[in-house]
């Protein structure tokens, strides 16, 4: 590791098969980094900070590397009650933000006009644990937690501008994380040590316990590979895996370990070959799934920094760890195929 004051860059060494080619980091002088709860990849690299900041890094090539340009952007919301929880789209077109008692959807251009639907709202305060778009961003699942502690998910259809759905969950007491399929047809819900897959617009459900053997531990993400097929839960130390179709879906648990800590994010690459996911280690981690081994790593953070985000380009070469210090790091990922023969 060597750096200066405007520059930082670190080289990956490994003896194993490394899909790593090499890991560059830029300081940035943007202060919102560090209170970054969510981010995405497109032409230019967002981050949301807790105050309803919106920063955004061009991606650019000059003589010097650098690979981002700082640009602030103006708040979403003016005189506004705080910010709870939030998420932005993967297109970078909707930000979806819980602010006290409603949920509201904005749909925004970093340089053109901002609109936004109020999508749920109350009298009274409610918290909401979760919330996941659809992976073409036409919905929105959110899961709502009222002083009761009564819990209940609800789609929204963005391009109508309607609720879609109030799914009748089977009776998780909490739902700790959620996640839609691609084709948009099954909704997965965690918490409680329990998997919950929910056929939304038939209401049919499928719900079976996590055997775990710590206490008091949650679920952190989750998420589905491209093809449909697989579903990767990260809790605690762990990522379980199961296979969406198999005849019996807790049969086809695998387990990947590795991270020593909890691990806070995963997702697929190229369909279900690769998997990729951080922890509270500051390890970044690359899985092969058809040998359901680690293939490559990199400790990311320094110090008691963290990774509080990572995101993709659309062509998953590219991938980007924001930390809890103020540093974007820019992971290019060589050598990913689609199919175990390709060149």
């Amino acid at each position: 590791m060597f750096g200066s004051d405007t520059e930082e860059r670190a080289i990956l060494l490994t003896s194993l098969f490394d899909p790593f080619k090499f890991l560059t980091g830029s300081r940035m002088e943007s202060s919102n980094v560090e209170n970054s709860s969510r981010a995405m990849f497109r032409s230019s690299v967002l981050s949301v900070s807790s105050d309803s900041k919106i920063t955004s890094w061009v991606t650019i090539a000059n003589e010097e590397s650098i690979p981002f340009i700082c640009e602030s952007l103006t708040e979403p919301v003016e005189e506004s009650p705080p910010m709870k929880n939030c998420l932005l789209s993967s297109d970078g077109t909707l930000l979806a933000i819980h602010q006290q008692t409603k949920v509201v959807l904005y749909s925004f251009n970093p340089r053109g006009r901002k609109r936004f639907h109020t999508v749920y709202k109350s009298k009274c305060e409610f918290t909401v644990p979760c919330f996941a778009f659809s992976a073409d961003s036409t919905l929105l699942l959110f899961c709502i937690q009222d002083s009761r502690r009564y819990m209940r998910p609800y789609v929204w259809d963005v391009q109508r501008k309607v609720m879609a759905a109030s799914l009748k969950s089977s009776g998780l007491l909490t739902i700790e994380c959620c996640c839609f399929s691609w084709n948009k047809r099954l909704v997965i819900l965690c918490g409680n040590y329990e998997v919950e897959i929910v056929e939304y617009a038939k209401e049919n459900f499928l719900r079976f316990g996590v055997e775990i053997s710590y206490h008091s531990v949650k679920f952190a993400h989750c998420t589905v590979s491209s093809d449909n097929q697989l579903v990767a839960c990260c809790i605690a130390n762990r990522i379980l895996i199961y296979s969406l179709f198999a005849p019996n879906i807790n049969s086809s648990k695998q387990v990947l370990r590795g991270h020593l800590g909890r691990i806070e994010f995963c997702r697929f690459l190229k369909a279900n070959r690769y998997l990729i996911s951080y922890g509270v280690d500051g390890m970044v981690f690359l899985w092969e799934m058809s040998e359901l081994k680690a293939v490559a790593f990199a400790r990311i953070t320094q110090g008691n920094e963290n990774i509080v985000a990572m995101a993709f380009s659309p062509k998953e070469d590219l991938a980007f760890c924001f930390t809890s210090s103020d540093r974007v790091y820019e992971i290019k990922l060589c050598g990913l195929d689609r199919q175990t023969g390709d060149s």
